[in-house]
Parts: C-alpha cells; structure tokens; sequence
C-alpha cells in the first residue's frame, strides 16, 4: 500500500533537492523490495526515486512565478512481482513561488544636486552615481541607463561605472540652466522579467561664465549747433551682453581722439557709465565751426572685461548758420534724429577751392554743414560708411558740387 504525501517546495529551491520520501507497506510479506514510480500527473517537475521512494525537484522552478499546486499518482510494488503492485496513491506537492530576487538597487541618495559652469569641457564627469544590491550574482550585478524619456541630449551615464559624462556643450545664454536627470540602476537576475531597478534623480545646475563680449550700439555722426547749451543729452549708447540680460555689469567711458587733448574733453562731453546718455557739460559756442572726434567704449566690469568701442564724430556747426538749424535741443534726445546729410546752402567762404556752391542730398531733407578744413575727410568717412542711408550720395554730391 502506498501512502498518500503532500510536500512543498519554492522556486528558490535547487534542482536535485529531496523533497520528502514516499511510504509503503505491505502486510503479505516479510521481504520488501519496493519500487516506486509515478505513473501521471499535472506537472513535470518531479520525479521520484525507484528504490528509495524520494521525491527529487528534477527542473528548475524559478520560471513560476505563482503558488502551484502539482497533483502527482504514485505506486508501488514489491519485486518483480506485478501482482503486488499497490493501488495508485495521490502525491501532492505545493509548490511556494518565492521571489528569486528579492532585493532591488538602492541608490543612497534619492537626489544629486550638481553644479559645473557652462565652459565645463566635453568628456567632464560631473558626477558619479553608484547603487549597491546584496543579491549575488546576477541578482546583485548593476546596470545604470538614463531614463528613456529624459529629453536633455547634453550628458550619458556609463552603465557600469554609473559616471556622468558632458557629452554636448553647455550654454548658460540658451536657457539651459537647470537640467534634469534620471538615473535607473538595474540588476541582471535572469529570466529578464525576474530584473529589479530603482531610480534617482541627478539635477545639474549651469553656472554662467562671462564668455560674450559686449555689442555696444551708437550713431557716427552728429551734428550739434554751437548754440547747445550745457547738460543737454544729444545721444544715447546703447550695449547688451549676452551674459548680463538685465543691463547691468557694464561700464560705459569717453576717449577723445584727434586734435582734442584728454584734459578739454572732459569739460566738454560726458556720459553716464550706466545709461550711456552723451551730454554736454558746457555751452559750445567756444568749438564754433570744428570737428569732435570721440571713441565711446563699453566694457564689462567682470573678468576677464571684454569690451566693444564706436566712434563719433560731432560737427558744431557755426554760430553764422544757427538760423538754418537742422537739429533742434529738444531733438538732440532721440538717436533717430542725428542722421547726417548735406546742407542745402553752404555760403561760399566756407568751402574749400575743391568744393564750393551748392550741395544737396534728397534723404528726409536732413542737413548738416561741412567747414572747408574737414571736407576731403568727411568726404572719405561718408565712403567708408557707404551702407548708411543717404551717405554715398552725399559723397556723390560733394563730389560733383551739383543738386540732383
């Protein structure tokens, strides 16, 4: 007779395990020489010993991955002899789905807050990330990737050593200026859907670096009568830089060139280092009738104090002509309003033997006066400066001392 069992087993468990040893009996006889078999049954993971009756785990377990019953019929006879073999017997065997593993990746911060500035060069690890798993073997062996729905391109983890390379240059002016991460650790349990991952977050803040150079914007020319009077604004540079938005972080100063020493022009000009506003500090009917050549330069006043420059050349006009203004006071404010052109009416004692008469330029009916000693040079400035509007034909004009 052979006596119902009901083992258990997981899927932790190795193959060859014994899971427990059928019973049997017979009352008929004195020698026993039972053989065991199992004759059907609803799965094929066992199998059991002919001579001792052990109930042996024969294939691995770990592919079930819920609790499984596996109800087996077993038999047994005594020797050879067919006609003792006993009645089939119910073998069930509860089969506990254990998870094979059981521990995940941990990382021991949930959260990296780094910070590198915009020049860090390529190839730079910013950062390392490591996460422990006191599984063995593949269970315990990590693997780190980047989230698949990380859209930042700028960096990549190494998926063993967990570094995080700058592999596209960064740019603070472009608005990256916090970027996100997420780091996934993965262990390498087999089967794949055994695997178990845990992520953090890395969260790189750009530091601006002063790597754009100042644009400063400002007009050549300007005409102004020599009857200004002190602390008028008669223009305004304007600057930007990419790496001061707000405005600030630049410095705005006057240079004279030219015949003016650095001791006059201070008493003449000067310019507010924040704004940019040009003003007269004194009355010009003392520079009646000359040529005031400034360079305005704006620099940044943090290293390394990168720095842009314009000229601008200011014509007074004479006191004779102040009746045929062009440029009022109250104009002198608006950058638009300083458009050099050609006067319409030169009287003769002011042009040189090379130009006299009449000259006309037909842009807006703008006007300004050109003193003998300075044509041929502003004849040469309005060519250089050709992409103005209006200026190359006043050189054409000056030139051919007729109105068109």
């Amino acid at each position: 007779v052979l006596s119902a069992a009901i083992f258990t087993a997981s899927t932790n468990d190795t193959m060859g395990r014994v899971l427990g040893t059928l019973s049997a009996t017979d009352a008929d006889v004195t020698f026993r020489n039972f053989s065991f078999s199992i004759i059907r049954g609803n799965c094929s993971y066992f199998s059991v010993g002919s001579s001792t009756g052990d109930v042996i785990l024969s294939q691995s377990l770990r592919n079930l991955t819920r609790h499984t019953v596996c109800a087996l019929t077993g038999q047994v006879r005594n020797g050879e002899d067919t006609a003792s073999q006993s009645q089939p017997a119910v073998i069930l065997i509860l089969i506990e789905a254990l998870d094979p593993n059981p521990n995940a990746p941990r990382f021991p911060e949930s959260i990296y807050n780094v910070s590198t500035p915009e020049s860090t060069s390529v190839n730079t690890t910013i950062v390392q990330v490591s996460a422990t798993d006191p599984d063995s073997g593949e269970n315990g062996e990590i693997r780190y990737s980047l989230l698949q729905n990380s859209s930042d391109t700028h960096f990549e983890v190494d998926p063993v050593s967990g570094a995080v390379e700058l592999v596209q240059q960064l740019d603070f002016e472009a608005g990256y200026v916090v970027i996100s991460l997420v780091i996934v650790a993965q262990d390498q349990a087999q089967p794949v859907f055994w695997r178990k991952s845990t992520e953090t977050q890395v969260i790189v803040h750009v530091t601006n670096v002063n790597d754009n150079r100042p644009e400063l914007s400002l007009v050549r020319f300007l005409d102004l009568l020599a009857t200004t009077p002190a602390n008028v604004t008669i223009t305004t540079a304007n600057a930007s830089d990419a790496d001061f938005p707000d405005g600030g972080g630049l410095e705005f100063s006057l240079l004279p060139v030219g015949q003016y020493s650095l001791t006059l022009m201070p008493a003449v000009f000067a310019i507010d280092s924040e704004n940019g506003e040009i003003r007269t500090l004194v009355d010009l009917s003392a520079y009646e009738s000359r040529n005031i050549s400034l360079i305005v330069f704006v620099n940044e006043t943090d290293y390394p104090h990168r720095f842009d420059f314009k000229y601008l050349d200011i014509v007074i006009q004479p006191l004779a002509v102040a009746s045929s203004s062009i440029i009022s006071t109250s104009s002198l404010t608006s950058a638009s309003a300083t458009t050099i052109l050609a006067p319409k009416e030169l009287g003769s004692a002011r042009m040189t033997s090379d130009v006299s008469g009449t000259a006309c330029v037909g842009s807006g009916g703008a006007r300004m006066v050109v003193a003998d000693a300075d044509v041929r040079e502003l004849v040469e400035i309005i060519e250089d400066d050709a992409t103005a509007s209006g200026w190359m034909t006043m050189s054409r004009y000056l030139k051919s001392k007729r109105c068109g």
